[in-house]
Formats: C-alpha cells, sequence, structure tokens
C-alpha cells in the first residue's frame, strides 16, 4: 500500500480499504471520492478519526471499542447524495455527528 501523507492508495479489488486524512482537503478529495464510488459501484472501507469525514463519505459508520479493538455500533448514514460539503451545517448531519460523539467518548483515553 503506497502512502504519500494524505490517503493510502487505492486497489483494483471486489472492495477497496482507504485508509484517510482528509480534514484540510475534504470538500475536494471527498467529491473525488464520491465520483470514484460511483463509477466504480465498489465497496469503499474508509478508516478515519474524523466524525465529520466519516458521515460524509460513508452509507455506515461503525465505531469502534478501545484495546481490543472491535465493533460497537454501527450507524446507517441516511443522507441524500450526491452529498455537497454544505451538507455538514444541516441539522440532520449534525444530529448524526452528536450520535456517533456519545457512542464514541467513552472510547477515548487521554
Amino acid at each position: 500500500m503506497k502512502k504519500n501523507g494524505k490517503a493510502a492508495a487505492f486497489y483494483d479489488l471486489e472492495g477497496t480499504l482507504v485508509s484517510t486524512n482528509l480534514v484540510h482537503t475534504l470538500g475536494f478529495y471527498a467529491r473525488r471520492q464520491q465520483g470514484l464510488w460511483q463509477t466504480a459501484k465498489k465497496t469503499l472501507l474508509f478508516v478515519t478519526h474524523q466524525i465529520d469525514e466519516a458521515i460524509y463519505l460513508s452509507d455506515r459508520v461503525m465505531v469502534m471499542t478501545k484495546r481490543p479493538g472491535r465493533a460497537k455500533k454501527i450507524f446507517k448514514i441516511d443522507l441524500p447524495r450526491p452529498r455537497d460539503y454544505e451538507m455538514r451545517v444541516t441539522p440532520e448531519f449534525n444530529e448524526l455527528k452528536l450520535e456517533i460523539w456519545n457512542e464514541l467518548k467513552d472510547e477515548i483515553t487521554v
């Protein structure tokens, strides 16, 4: 897997794992990812630590437990596609963000 500091390379398989750190380029890069998804019609698995990014790019968001990492809860994201960058300020988006945060915050150790 090649890395360029922002995201891991894509593979042409039935499904694709993409490790992301898109917080600074979310608008541009997310549109590119959505285009890839719409064209390829393949499953993309994004790994991110950003709730906004997870909601914006996904149809489902899985919150993991801390060690050992296990699926804690899966959230279905029923927001319309294509998604524009401005949707991040809608009540629906922010309700999902709060619901995911409330599930995730117990897993964070400082």
